[in-house]
């Protein structure tokens, strides 16, 4: 949401013009996953979005977050706010005791992606 910083947030189908911006005849649906690959991963997600979590996905999602990792591999935490994510990245950083290194890119590719980098 917008202003989420700054403690304001709205959303903005709750705009008094997102009717017009945004009519139902202009509306779609996305129905291809590219982030995941993982097909019952998928599954778990769409139950989750739709809020009709199954029995078998609600035991799978508490088994894996009982899991305890070995060694220094963590998981990836998933957070329904950037503000959550940005926390936890700092955090992380600030924790490696590593001297900072920097390196330059050079970067090839056609526009429009190429300006996009």
């Amino acid at each position: 949401p917008v202003g989420l910083e700054r403690g304001n947030v709205s959303f903005a189908f709750r705009a008094r013009c997102w009717g017009e911006i945004a009519p139902p005849s202009r509306s779609f649906v996305l129905t291809q996953v590219f982030r995941q690959r993982d097909t019952e991963y998928i599954r778990i997600l769409d139950e989750v979005r739709h809020s009709q979590l199954s029995a078998v996905s609600c035991r799978m999602l508490r088994v894996s977050a009982t899991t305890v990792f070995a060694g220094e591999a963590k998981p990836t935490r998933l957070f329904s706010h950037n503000a959550d994510a940005d926390r936890l990245n700092e955090a992380r950083l600030e924790a490696i005791k590593s001297p900072q290194s920097s390196y330059r890119a050079h970067d090839a590719g056609e526009q429009p992606y190429l300006s996009q980098l």
